[in-house]
Order: C-alpha cells, then sequence, then structure tokens
C-alpha cells in the first residue's frame, strides 16, 4: 500500500467535511449541556510520512463545540490512522 497523494486528501476531504458537518450540527441538539463524546476520525499517512489531519478544529468550533483532547492513534504500519477528538458544548 502507498501514503495518500494531496490531490486525493482534498478530495476525501470535500466529500467527507459537508457529511462531518450535518452529523454535528445534528449532534449537538442531541447531547446534554454537560455531555462530552468521543469520536474517531480518520487521519492519513502522507509521501512524506507526516499525517495529514482532517481540518475538524475549525468546523467544530464554528458549530460550538469546545475541542478538550485530541490525539492521534497508530501503529508503524498503518496508512489511515484514528485521530481521536474529544468534544464538550
Amino acid at each position: 500500500m502507498r501514503p495518500v497523494y494531496d490531490h486525493e486528501i482534498i478530495t476525501i476531504e470535500k466529500e467527507l467535511l459537508p457529511t462531518y458537518e450535518a452529523s454535528f450540527r445534528n449532534l449537538k441538539k442531541l447531547l446534554k449541556p454537560s455531555a462530552r463524546a468521543v469520536v474517531a476520525f480518520p487521519a492519513f499517512k502522507k509521501e512524506d510520512n507526516t499525517w495529514h489531519r482532517l481540518p475538524l478544529k475549525e468546523l467544530l468550533t464554528k458549530l460550538g463545540y469546545n475541542v478538550t483532547r485530541q490525539f492521534l492513534y497508530h501503529r508503524a504500519d498503518q496508512l489511515v490512522a484514528r485521530d481521536i477528538v474529544v468534544l464538550s458544548l
């Protein structure tokens, strides 16, 4: 398997971000004000072996969420990691 190229990342973002935005807009209506949510998003290994995280912090903040923790979980041989985010309102 090969790393993800920059042009592929742009395509993936264009497809995923509107879905995430709609989902988190609706989730906010269901959460209690004191609730927290833990969500795993994909992060992609690039050609230079760095990880590309989707620009979710900006999106979630715009929707009224607070990102209280964020960390990356992956194994050495993975091409798609888990970008784990803890959210509160």
